[in-house]
């Protein structure tokens, strides 16, 4: 049994909770920055922060977040963006990133502000969406994750202003779950937040969605 000393968020990931050998890997991984904090892909200070949040349990981890939630998260989402020749690395904070989620959602609001606050210039969902686009080195597990965390954000900023990148990744969700790309669990659990909304639910019945889902399942 693992004992709360231990205990990190990155653990409430989908993905580690469903697989032991992954929970195993990251009880004793824990990411470091500093080959890359001299070359300027991170803004000053953003390793500094990581390694103040990887050093706490996950209670630390929590506090960290109620406090100052938006430095961490543009901290994690900057890796994601701008780190990834290391993709060893953008998988622990991709994973920690829906950890975080699914171990309270209220977090999802944290992301929801940063994208509707312009002055901040951090496009949330174009980060992940073009990650999930271009990132060729990213396994199932951690574009399970980063569908799972975008597909949350996208249905809570809701379908009026993100029209575009919201049929953009039902498509994507639908192609790369027929090219096996990301899991049959991945592609439901993403697909159950996009259709929550209606806009959404109503052109996937349009384009025979749920039929076409099921035999992709199958083959």
């Amino acid at each position: 049994s693992m004992s709360l000393a231990q205990e990190k968020l990155i653990f409430y990931s989908t993905p580690v909770i469903n697989q032991q050998a992954l929970l195993i890997e990251y009880m004793t991984y824990t990411p470091d920055l500093d080959h890359i904090s001299n070359t300027g892909l991170l803004s000053a200070g953003t390793t500094e922060v990581i390694h103040e949040f990887l050093r706490g349990t996950a209670d630390n981890q929590r506090v960290h977040l109620r406090e100052n939630g938006e430095t961490y998260m543009k901290a994690f989402l900057q890796v994601v963006e701008k780190v990834q020749s290391d993709i060893k690395l953008v998988k622990y904070f991709g994973l920690l990133l829906e950890g975080i989620i699914q171990d309270d959602k209220r977090t999802i609001q944290v992301l929801v502000k940063m994208q509707k606050n312009f002055k901040n210039k951090m496009d949330v969902i174009g980060i992940l969406l073009s990650f999930l686009m271009s990132s060729a080195g990213a396994d199932r597990d951690l574009k399970d994750s980063i569908s799972h965390l975008l597909s949350q954000v996208l249905a809570t900023l809701g379908f009026k202003g993100f029209e575009t990148i919201s049929r953009d990744f039902m498509i994507w969700l639908r192609n790369a779950h027929d090219s096996k790309s990301i899991s049959t669990f991945g592609f439901t659990k993403s697909m159950m937040c996009m259709l929550k909304m209606g806009e959404i639910t109503k052109q996937f019945a349009e384009s025979g969605g749920v039929k076409k889902t099921c035999e992709s399942s199958a083959r």
